[in-house]
């Protein structure tokens, strides 16, 4: 199976983990169509930041959470929502951009800015 083929079965992801430093599974949940519920700290915060700041708790916070959990569930904007966070998947987490990033940082490339 394809990761797509498990994230169909999902109305949300919901990832808590209070120092994750990459947030792979939101990029994955988000590329295949599937809000994202996420900790308010490290890479999962870092890139809701840029579509769904909304979508971010305090993981300590079960009532915040689940609040959220029922906000996104039920919300009209949650498809708006989504979409742009599909485009800023699209545009940001391409190995083309990955590559592009690293070679800045490393100083293989410099910043034309």
């Amino acid at each position: 199976m394809n990761i797509q083929d498990y994230y169909k079965y999902a109305d949300i992801v919901v990832t808590l983990a209070p120092r994750e430093p990459f947030g792979r599974t939101v990029v994955e949940a988000i590329a295949c169509g599937v809000p994202v519920v996420g900790s308010n700290t490290g890479g999962i915060n870092e890139i809701l930041q840029n579509f769904a700041p909304e979508w971010t708790v305090n993981p300590d916070d079960s009532l915040q959470v689940a609040q959220t959990i029922i906000n996104v569930a039920k919300s009209s904007s949650t498809k708006d929502v989504l979409s742009k966070g599909n485009n800023w998947v699209c545009d940001n987490c391409s190995l083309e951009s990955y590559a592009r990033g690293m070679m800045q940082f490393t100083g293989l490339k410099k910043n034309p800015y």
